[in-house]
């Protein structure tokens, strides 16, 4: 059976077989998932989930419809009685710069972001008549709107600060507000691609949307979190009674568990569907478990975490040149050298859809951004030191950061000429050259990381760390490095068996 569709983000399809369903069955409803192998007009196959059928059990459907209304109306409720107390706090005793920081940041993160995740809850009362299409267009609105609003907050806290001469990023609050801002622009660089991802579907060939998805999620919670721990600060304290303030802590995460429901299902099922769709298909090289997902995930979530940790460190008490070599070096080496060497990962959800010449092609740009970042990191040290005139290389982590640095050098040049060793083929065999690149980047890559340690064991780690800190930074750190250097080094021991025993086998096949 074939049958010209257009699927829900508006995409023309050519069903090319439906004989495959799912149910599911909950405590009030039947969900009957019907699955459709999907070509698209480059003719590349795809399955999906095209259409829902849903039987409700009798006399349960009335009772529900309208115990979710009620939910979805005291959440509406919950976000305008918290941002209209918060902006009488901030204004009763008078209108000083600060005002704006917490008003501005409640309307960018709990009022409009949650109104643009609730956009595509089937039960929000404002947008359940509009299409996809239409809640897409109000959710980017939404969200463009949000961007501005938490972009002018946090440019006032910092000039609040700058005017009061005081120090950045010092409180809880303050670290994780900080973060929190971070992710939400990883998450909007992420929407973008999203929305664009069909045009782009032969250049990102990932799951854009539930990558989105589930970056929106991390945000969201954090803000939660930042605003919950906002309500705790002293100035907070000064003007509302201990009562007041956990009553609204509760409500923030009331209106947070409701908002992140939706989504977190449509993720579970989401994944739920791929893995059992590779399973029945018998692509055992990439099904991936559950348990496989998530211990990707972590280690993203590890290496992105470590990373804003330390950055969060290196500008928490003023900004100096020297700030910018540990968070320049995290990002260079932890986050680009690492997601480089996870391209070629199986289990890396991130790019489980790309071939071969993708994975390559990300492996290529993930490394010349991540060199580019470590020689300014490297730069930016050199400059300090000669500023506060102090000896070069005077510590074990100075002498293994030089050595690591000189020899990601030499894997780079090899990677040149590991990608280009075809034309190479009369003179050394391409697979050796891409055995001996391999090889020689476990070794820098170990390097690397034996370096990171030794800067959580400095003198300005403990300065600025505590010891639960470094405790947990090193249990970070190793559980990083036993994750991305497992699959090379079987990569590396099984190519140099097989090049071992085809050795042999053209020994004993040549005459003597």
């Amino acid at each position: 059976m074939v049958q010209n569709k257009v699927t829900e983000d508006g995409i023309p399809m050519t069903v090319v077989s439906t004989d495959k369903y799912k149910t599911r069955k909950y405590k009030y409803l039947t969900v009957t998932t019907q699955f459709y192998i999907l070509k698209d007009r480059g003719g590349s196959e795809r399955h999906r989930n095209y259409s829902n059928n849903a039987t409700e059990y009798p006399n349960s459907f009335s009772y529900r419809y309208w115990l979710s209304v009620w939910y979805n109306v005291t959440v509406h409720a919950a976000l305008s009685a918290v941002t209209c107390f918060v902006t009488y706090i901030c204004f009763y005793k008078g209108m000083v710069l600060f005002s704006w920081h917490p008003t501005l940041m409640l309307i960018g993160f709990l009022v409009l972001m949650t109104e643009a995740m609730l956009t595509f809850n089937p039960i929000n009362l404002p947008t359940r008549e509009l299409g996809y299409r239409s809640r897409v267009f109000v959710h980017w609105v939404l969200q463009v709107v949000s961007t501005c609003a938490i972009t002018a907050s946090f440019v006032i806290i910092i000039l609040n600060k700058i005017h009061l001469g005081k120090n950045h990023f010092t409180s809880n609050h303050g670290k994780v507000g900080l973060t929190t801002i971070i992710m939400s622009g990883v998450s909007v660089g992420f929407g973008i691609l999203a929305k664009f991802s069909y045009q782009f579907r032969h250049y990102l060939p990932l799951n854009m949307k539930m990558i989105h998805s589930v970056l929106a999620i991390c945000c969201y919670i954090l803000a939660i979190a930042a605003i919950s721990l906002g309500l705790l600060t002293p100035w907070f304290l000064e003007n509302v009674s201990y009562p007041w303030i956990y009553g609204l802590i509760g409500v923030v995460v009331y209106v947070g568990q409701y908002t992140i429901l939706k989504p977190f299902l449509a993720i579970v099922l989401t994944v739920d569907i791929e893995c059992d769709d590779m399973k029945s298909n018998h692509r055992e090289e990439t099904y991936l478990t559950w348990k496989t997902m998530l211990y990707n995930a972590t280690i993203h979530s590890a290496v992105v975490g470590f990373t804003v940790y330390i950055t969060i460190l290196c500008f928490s008490k003023g900004t100096t040149l020297f700030s910018y070599h540990p968070s320049l070096m995290l990002a260079g080496f932890l986050i680009c050298t690492t997601e480089a060497i996870l391209c070629f990962s199986s289990e890396n959800i991130f790019t489980r859809y790309c071939n071969h010449k993708q994975r390559m092609t990300l492996h290529w740009i993930l490394q010349t951004i991540g060199a580019s970042l470590i020689g300014i990191a490297f730069a930016v040290i050199i400059a300090s030191k000669n500023s506060n005139k102090k000896r070069h290389f005077a510590t074990w982590h100075g002498i293994f950061g030089l050595v690591a640095i000189v020899a990601s050098v030499l894997a780079i040049f090899g990677g040149v000429v590991a990608k280009y060793s075809f034309s190479l083929r009369q003179i050394i065999r391409p697979v050796t050259i891409k055995v001996l690149h391999s090889l020689f980047g476990v070794v820098v890559y170990s390097l690397m990381i034996f370096t990171v340690l030794l800067g959580v064991y400095s003198n300005w780690f403990k300065r600025n760390s505590s010891m639960t800190g470094l405790v947990v930074s090193n249990v970070i750190i190793l559980f990083i490095v036993q994750y991305v250097l497992v699959q090379p080094i079987q990569l590396i021991y099984g190519r140099i068996k097989n090049i071992y025993l085809r050795s042999n086998l053209y020994s004993e096949s040549d005459p003597q």
